[in-house]
């Protein structure tokens, strides 16, 4: 007897055209979204970057940015003031009003260069939304491929459950017709119990994996929807020069620059001390003595004169912000180098490790089972060589499927270190 091992296939259930608009409609009205079918990697990350809460959390952030940069550059409102002085007796008796229009203004340039500290800050919190989409486009990718990885692993030990079941029922007529002794059955459908076992083990972390990559596309995920693609990487990663080139570009490496630009210019605006606010003021004025009315004008200056108060508190925040936006990013960067290096190197060997399991091995494991099962049936090999054959076919798919994935997990977190991927 001969036996093809071959990689399992995720089978992929046909649905009718009919049932597919039913499910839409139910999904409409019930307010679930439900995937449709195999889900590739693409329509993850699409469903995920789509949900409502995601947008909402930048512009959420933006719109705070907006307001601080605002209020950085707000100018005062005028103040419009009245008074009335009033005596009485004989004829010092007299009466005065003063209506009076007070305005602030800015003639140092603090206004303006804190509002374009504020403009700085605005472009910081817009790229730390960008890194933020790349970690959850790098978050749903991991997810997605873990539960690929789930459903192929699944396939496998299906495959060699069925195995299982066939050597056994085979054994069984042997037994029946004389051939072979009651241990060899009772051996064969141990294995086959073990192999049932693992594979219920197998679909109870696909069914994992399924809902956590659900949480974060936003959509419910069956057994009827499977997801599709391929587990391991097409190409090598970019050379390691390329990738260290991409660094300083990194959404939060931009957003440090962001804040550094912003710290100098709060600096600047907080070594113009020597140039206070200026308010002046102008207005009416009535006098009234011994009925007689005469009315003028009024006009004035207020000047704050910097003895005690040189913003020494704003300049001393400013150089902190500065210095601290200067030893995070040569931080960030050093780390994100040496990660760029580790990764690239791990994906690398991993996806040749991949390929090599997966160069020849389904032919090497056919030949084995092929080998093994003409041994048993010959009567030169015991049981135990059989189902090790089988075992060994086994182990060799799964540990393909393992180094596949950590191929994939490695770029994906190289995509992620060096910006990219969102």
């Amino acid at each position: 007897m001969t036996s093809r091992y071959r990689p399992p296939e995720k089978p992929i259930g046909d649905r009718s055209s009919l049932l597919v608009a039913w499910l839409g409609v139910a999904c409409a009205l019930g307010g679930v979204a439900m995937a449709a079918g195999p889900v590739s990697e693409d329509q993850a990350v699409e469903w995920s970057l789509a949900r409502p809460a995601v947008g909402e959390l930048t512009d959420a952030e933006l719109a705070i940015a907006r307001g601080n940069t605002l209020e950085a550059g707000r100018v005062p409102n005028p103040t419009l003031a009245w008074s009335r002085e009033s005596t009485t007796g004989g004829l010092a008796a007299s009466a005065e009003d003063y209506a009076t229009l007070m305005q602030p203004l800015d003639f140092s340039g603090r206004r303006r260069l804190r509002r374009e500290a504020g403009e700085r800050r605005e472009a910081g919190v817009a790229d730390d939304a960008h890194a933020r989409r790349i970690e959850l486009v790098a978050e749903v990718r991991t997810r997605f491929y873990d539960t690929l990885h789930a459903e192929r692993r699944v396939a496998a030990l299906a495959d060699w459950s069925s195995q299982m079941e066939r050597v056994a029922g085979i054994i069984a007529q042997r037994e029946a017709a004389g051939d072979v002794s009651g241990f060899d059955r009772r051996r064969a459908e141990r294995e086959q119990m073990q192999a049932d076992a693992r594979v219920e083990g197998a679909r109870g972390a696909l069914e994992h994996a399924r809902e956590r990559l659900a949480a974060v596309i936003g959509r419910e995920l069956s057994a009827s929807d499977p997801v599709s693609g391929s587990l391991l990487p097409a190409v090598e990663p970019p050379p390691l020069d390329e990738l260290l080139a991409a660094l300083p570009s990194r959404p939060d490496v931009r957003a440090l620059d962001a804040s550094l630009a912003a710290a100098e210019l709060e600096h600047r605006a907080a070594g113009r001390w020597w140039a206070p606010e200026v308010t002046i003021t102008g207005g009416l004025k009535t006098v009234e003595v011994q009925g007689v009315r005469s009315n003028g004008y009024l006009a004035g200056v207020f000047f704050p004169f910097p003895v005690l108060d040189r913003h020494q508190a704003e300049a001393a925040r400013a150089d902190g912000q500065i210095r601290r936006a200067r030893a995070e990013r040569t931080l960030l960067l050093s780390a994100a180098a040496g990660d760029v290096r580790g990764l690239r190197a791990e994906a690398v060997r991993l996806i040749a490790a991949a390929r090599r399991a997966r160069s020849g091995g389904a032919e090497m494991s056919a030949r084995l089972i092929d080998t093994a099962e003409a041994g048993y049936g010959a009567g030169e090999l015991e049981i135990v060589g059989l189902l090790d054959a089988h075992r060994s076919a086994l182990e060799a798919e799964l540990q393909a499927l393992d180094l596949e994935l950590d191929a994939r997990r490695a770029t994906i977190a190289l995509e992620r270190e060096t910006g990219g991927g969102g």
